[in-house]
């Protein structure tokens, strides 16, 4: 499933934050399928190519990756995932089972700044994880071609997918983990407006429908 990031993604050439929310239920292990497998990544690109994501990689049994990868200016080699270095949070052998719920968030903050004080972070189940940060991390998209891609190669269920215009603080997340219900209003606004519809909530609390267009596999090494 694609949603185009233009009018859903608060990027700005000059600096931007956001944040991703949604709820997840598969068991790593057993259903999926396919070597990776992403939930969500927001791309122009590709994954390691000005690409935000989080995934379950290939392992045995499966990790589950957080990558904030810089766009690759043209005639140079980006940095590879088994780097060291690589922008990534990584959960060893994560262990989904396939009756539970989890709630996934990813924070982005002073993205395409230019400087070294980018910040991203990924939350489960209202706990941090983990951060990328203390390093310049630019997306450097055309915003007219990326796109916002759910549920590449996964089998399962997701809900209450969710997107922000701001970093949200952990004490939101938490708040919003122990309570999912606060989305329903706007839920049901955003399908009033533009039905069928997902839902992009701004720090005004106005809701922007998410146009359905189709779904596209987005990781260039034609993994998916």
């Amino acid at each position: 499933m694609f949603y185009p990031a233009k009018g859903n993604i608060a990027f700005k050439k000059d600096g931007w934050s956001g944040s991703v929310s949604m709820w997840c239920k598969t068991d790593s292990d057993k259903l999926l399928k396919t070597k990776f497998c992403d939930p969500v990544q927001i791309t122009q690109k590709g994954a390691n190519n000005g690409g935000l994501w989080f995934d379950f990689n290939d392992a045995k049994p499966r990790d589950l990756r957080h990558g904030a990868f810089s766009m690759i200016p043209d005639g140079q080699k980006g940095i590879g995932e088994d780097d060291p270095k690589a922008p990534m949070v990584r959960v060893s052998g994560i262990g989904w089972k396939a009756n539970d719920w989890h709630h996934v968030v990813l924070t982005f903050k002073n993205l395409d700044t230019g400087k070294p004080d980018a910040l991203t972070a990924i939350y489960i189940d209202g706990k941090l994880i983990g951060e990328v940060k203390d390093r310049a991390i630019a997306m450097g998209w055309d915003i007219e071609k990326a796109g916002i891609y759910i549920a590449i190669n996964y089998i399962g269920l997701l809900d209450e997918f969710a997107l922000f215009d701001k970093a949200l603080t952990g004490e939101e997340v938490s708040h919003l983990h122990k309570n999912p219900e606060l989305l329903s209003p706007l839920k049901k606004k955003a399908a009033l407006e533009n039905p069928p519809a997902s839902t992009a909530i701004t720090s005004e609390e106005v809701p922007r429908g998410l146009k359905n267009f189709y779904r596209k596999t987005a990781r260039p090494d034609g993994s998916f």
